[in-house]
C-alpha cells in the first residue's frame, strides 16, 4: 500500500479535496501552540521574536483558521480528533493505530501482513534499529 501524507491548516477547506483523503486527522491546539510551532519552523523566524512574528501569525494564520474553522469540520465530518497539546507519542500511537485499521481493512484476502506499531523499526542484521520514519517526518 501507498501511504500519503498531507498537512495544512487549512487543508480541509476544499470538499473535493477533503473527500480524496482516506484518513483525516483533525489536531485541536491552542493559540499559543500553534503560534510557537509556526514560529519554530518558519524560515527565517529563528533569526526573529516569537512577538516579531505574533501580529503576522494572528491577522492572517489564526484569523483564517477561526474563520474557516466550521466549514473544514464540516469537510472533514469522520476525521480522528486528536489533541495537540497531548505528547507526542500519544498523538502518534492514535494515528497509527486508525491507519493501521484503515489498511488492515482494505487488506486483500491474501497478500502483506500488517504489523503492529513494534513492527516499525526495522532491524538490520546486525540488531541496530532504525526509524521508518524519516527526517520530515517528525512530530511537530
Amino acid at each position: 500500500p501507498v501511504v500519503l501524507i498531507v498537512e495544512g491548516f487549512l487543508l480541509f477547506y476544499d470538499e473535493q479535496l477533503a473527500d480524496m483523503l482516506d484518513l483525516k486527522v483533525w489536531m485541536k491546539s491552542s493559540y499559543e501552540t500553534c503560534l510557537l510551532r509556526r514560529h519554530k519552523r518558519g524560515k527565517g523566524s529563528r533569526k526573529k521574536s516569537v512577538e516579531t512574528s505574533e501580529a503576522w501569525f494572528r491577522e492572517l494564520v489564526w484569523s483564517h483558521y477561526e474563520r474557516y474553522r466550521g466549514r473544514q469540520l464540516s469537510n472533514a465530518a469522520d476525521a480522528l480528533h486528536l489533541d495537540g497539546e497531548a505528547e507526542r507519542h500519544e498523538v502518534l500511537d492514535h494515528c497509527l493505530e486508525r491507519c493501521h485499521k484503515l489498511l488492515e481493512s482494505r487488506r486483500p484476502k491474501t497478500g502483506v501482513v500488517l504489523q503492529p506499531r513494534e513492527s516499525l523499526k526495522r532491524r538490520r542484521d546486525d540488531g541496530d534499529e532504525r526509524s521508518t520514519r524519516g527526517a520530515r517526518g517528525r512530530y511537530r
